[in-house]
């Protein structure tokens, strides 16, 4: 028996979620890719390069100041950072102003991979894309409009990091 528009509402429902599906597919696609190749020619996870990347472009940070832009808990990132420390990637230091905060910042080391990790991610990059041909601008494009019409992208991120360039 059917009531009323229901067939088209769940046709419509199924495509949405296939379309969901797939996208939750592409993402676990690359995240698998860009993990892999960091850990074996960098020798960090995708989420340490994340951390990295952000100490690359400036000074040091504490460790809420680097949950609240990267839009983690500040716990996760703790372990997080413990082992990049561990492993010479950043150092931590007493804050100047605040001596029950830490200041967190690349080490030499840490740059370097930063570099390394930037080059490999441009790499996987032009390897995913087709480097960049005609379809690269409308993608990026249509990347850009999905992250803006995101409130995890206007509440987490803020919206000087959701940009995507080409």
């Amino acid at each position: 028996m059917k009531y009323g528009n229901y067939s088209a509402v769940l046709i419509e429902w199924n495509q949405a979620e296939n379309w969901l599906a797939w996208f939750v597919d592409v993402e676990r696609a690359i995240f698998r890719s860009a993990d892999g190749k960091l850990r074996s020619l960098v020798g960090v996870s995708l989420a340490q390069s994340k951390v990295i990347a952000f100490l690359a472009h400036g000074q040091s940070m504490t460790l809420v100041e680097l949950a609240n832009q990267l839009g983690c808990d500040t716990g996760a990132l703790s372990r997080l950072v413990s082992r990049l420390a561990a492993g010479g990637v950043v150092a931590k230091t007493r804050h100047a102003q605040d001596n029950r905060s830490w200041s967190i910042a690349l080490t030499e080391h840490g740059l370097t991979m930063a570099e390394e990790a930037a080059a490999i991610l441009k790499e996987l990059d032009a390897q995913l894309l087709g480097e960049r041909n005609d379809d690269g601008p409308r993608f990026v494009t249509l990347l850009n409009r999905v992250l803006s019409n995101s409130s995890v992208s206007k509440t987490v991120f803020g919206s000087e990091h959701c940009e995507i360039s080409p």
